[in-house]
Formats: structure tokens, sequence, C-alpha cells
């Protein structure tokens, strides 16, 4: 499953690594949502202070235990 299917946003005519640069920038800058629109339909997404280094790498060792 990709992040546009996750999220919401196949419609959209929007690539993942731009949906993921929008999330990574919203949080660096400390936003709280990021907005998506296709035509009349939008998706806003809550953008937590979670911070994604270590969602984005490769842990599997880690979760593997």
């Amino acid at each position: 499953m990709g992040v546009k299917q996750l999220l919401g946003l196949e419609a959209c005519d929007v690539s993942e690594e731009e949906i993921m640069r929008r999330l990574q920038e919203a949080a660096r800058k400390q936003q709280h949502m990021v907005e998506f629109r296709n035509g009349p339909h939008r998706v806003s997404i809550k953008v937590s202070g979670v911070d994604s280094a270590g969602i984005m790498r490769e842990d599997g060792m880690y979760y593997a235990r």
C-alpha cells in the first residue's frame, strides 16, 4: 500500500515524493496541518510532533525482536 492510498489521495495529481516533501517541510516549520486539494475535494493531514527520522529509517532488526 502506497502513501497516496494510506492518506486517501489516489485522485490527486501529486506524487508520493511531493507528499512526503510537504509533510517533512511542515514538520520542520512546526506547522500543524498540510492540505492537499483536488478540484472541489480536499484532504487535510494533521502533522504531529513525532520525529519522522526514526520512522523513515529501516530499523528492521529492532522490530524483528
